[in-house]
């Protein structure tokens, strides 16, 4: 896994030689996150099992534009400050948040970064496109493995690759981590994310498209206030259709008709909610583990979408243990 090089304690050493031929005339877009809820002397290891069984000779991410993925401990670090900032815990990865304006230093503990090329060599950059490459990588990532790994952005901006120079986005809202967002680094995990993104690659156009942009519409969900509308939005958007498609395609991967699909998955709930939401102003009460349920029907969709073979990651989740899922009418189950 790619880590900041000893002795050049920059943003800017973060970016591959490979990428530019002038480092002068290039930049490159960077977000760095936290990471809670992994115990900081478990943090190499754990995110080593994640991409252990991935072969030497394919990218985790086999997109258009070239994305890096590492971390470590990036201890005194300084990087542009927001208002709030999360860090964690050493001995349990509990979530901490420390208040700090202006500059700072980043603080001890498992960092996180992902990196694409902006400007190249002179050629402009575009900041949308930057976003957008970045969004799908982060999407598969906490699709996969929860929230937690990349649990708060605590920098993202412009770097120059010679001599730093970054601008950061303004600080946003904080919400209390919780455990069924993860980290999840199973080495399944890894191959799978891998296995999405080469596949993507491969696709034609106008689907690709559309699946991609479902996956950009769930990474914001991820982050964001409102968040079912996001993701119901996600849903259809991945299975080009509404409610009877998006049943049609679970029916499919649980090996049952749409009817008993839309049933045993809460499909028939959440539909609900969406109806009251949309039409009559009321917020379905969404809690985290709703949350991470609706990530994994997500994902189940997505593998059938893309012609993967199903993993059934929903029906998983109500096989596991300390899940509630009474708000939509579920019980510990597999929809199959």
């Amino acid at each position: 896994m790619p880590r900041i090089p000893p002795g050049r304690r920059t943003l800017s050493s973060l970016a591959p030689d490979d990428w530019f031929q002038d480092r002068e005339k290039s930049s490159f877009w960077l977000r760095i996150y936290t990471c809670v809820f992994l115990p900081h002397r478990r943090f190499e290891q754990a995110i080593g099992e994640l991409l252990s069984d991935i072969p030497e000779d394919q990218r985790l991410f086999a997109f258009d534009q070239p994305v890096l993925f590492g971390g470590g401990s990036f201890q005194g670090l300084p990087v542009p400050s927001g208002e709030r900032d999360y860090h964690s815990d050493p001995s349990t990865g509990a979530p901490i948040v420390l208040v700090e304006p202006r500059v700072k230093k980043l603080a001890g503990g498992p960092h996180l970064f992902l990196a694409t090329p902006f400007e190249v060599d002179g050629k402009p950059g575009v900041e949308p496109e930057a976003r957008r490459v970045l969004n799908l990588a982060v999407s598969l990532l906490c699709l996969h493995t929860g929230v937690n790994l990349l649990r708060h952005c605590v920098f993202e901006g412009r770097v120059v690759a010679a001599e730093e120079g970054a601008v950061t986005v303004p600080d946003r809202w904080l919400r209390a981590p919780m455990g069924a967002e993860g980290p999840f680094l199973g080495s399944q995990n890894g191959v799978d994310i891998a296995e999405i993104s080469e596949r993507l690659a491969q696709m034609r156009q106008p689907k690709r498209r559309r699946v991609e942009l479902a996956l950009d519409l769930l990474g914001k969900a991820t982050r964001g206030e409102e968040t079912f509308f996001d993701y119901w939005l996600a849903l259809e958007v991945v299975c080009d259709g509404k409610k009877g498609k998006i049943a049609n395609r679970l029916g499919a991967t649980y090996g049952t008709n749409s009817h008993k699909a839309a049933y045993l998955t809460g499909l028939s709930t959440l539909g609900r909610w969406r109806d009251n939401y949309v039409h009559k102003g009321i917020r379905p009460p969404v809690t985290a583990t709703i949350e991470r349920y609706l990530q994994l029907l997500f994902l189940d969709l997505l593998r059938h979408e893309i012609d993967l073979p199903p993993r059934c990651h929903a029906g998983a989740m109500l096989n596991s243990p300390g899940h509630s899922l009474a708000e939509i009418g579920l019980a510990a189950e597999d929809p199959g």
